[in-house]
């Protein structure tokens, strides 16, 4: 579950920015996870890197080291700082492939989500709802909003189908900057 959220976010995240010709992307992000089981929110940090067209690494670093690389077809998981295969192959690679239709500028012609614009002073809010009951997708609803350049997401938060909410906050982003080829 935690990967497709993961795989998601990265979606929503980076799929703005590629339709405007970035390049490269990388930065940090906190996760704060609310669910209805536990008192305390649950709360992750990590790094993310993307190159265009293809490839991506989302990580966690804290609480625990837990990851996801995609190098165009080639989907590998990160635990504990060894490199696996994952187990639902077929089903990431069809979450990867999303992805990258969406980055490659179909976002807005995506016939699985009603997508809206709401622009404030200082931030754009984009919320995408799904048009049908899908069993595969986990979530009710999903906010990105967008810096004042209406350019880089600085938070997302999913609604979930259980009643749970995940906010992702992205920091120190870097845009069109060299990024080492070996973390793919």
């Amino acid at each position: 579950m935690k990967l497709k959220i993961t795989i998601l976010i990265i979606f929503c995240a980076t799929t703005h920015l590629f339709a405007l010709d970035v390049q490269t992307l990388h930065g940090q992000f906190t996760q704060i996870r609310q669910q209805a089981m536990f008192d305390q929110p649950q709360q992750s940090k990590g790094v993310f890197y993307f190159v265009a067209p293809d490839k991506m690494r989302w990580e966690y670093t804290e609480p625990s080291s837990f990851g996801l690389i995609a190098n165009k077809q080639d989907i590998t998981l990160l635990q504990n700082g060894q490199k696996k295969q994952g187990n639902s192959q077929h089903a990431v690679q069809a979450m990867v492939s999303m992805i990258m239709q969406c980055i490659a500028g179909q976002f807005t012609n995506n016939t699985q989500f009603d997508v809206a614009t709401e622009q404030q002073t200082d931030q754009t809010i984009i919320t995408l709802t799904p048009k049908k009951q899908n069993r595969r997708l986990t979530f009710t609803k999903m906010q990105i909003t967008l810096d004042q350049t209406g350019i880089l997401a600085k938070e997302v938060i999913l609604w979930e189908k259980t009643g749970d909410c995940t906010t992702i906050q992205f920091t120190n982003l870097q845009v069109n900057q060299p990024i080492d080829n070996t973390l793919f």
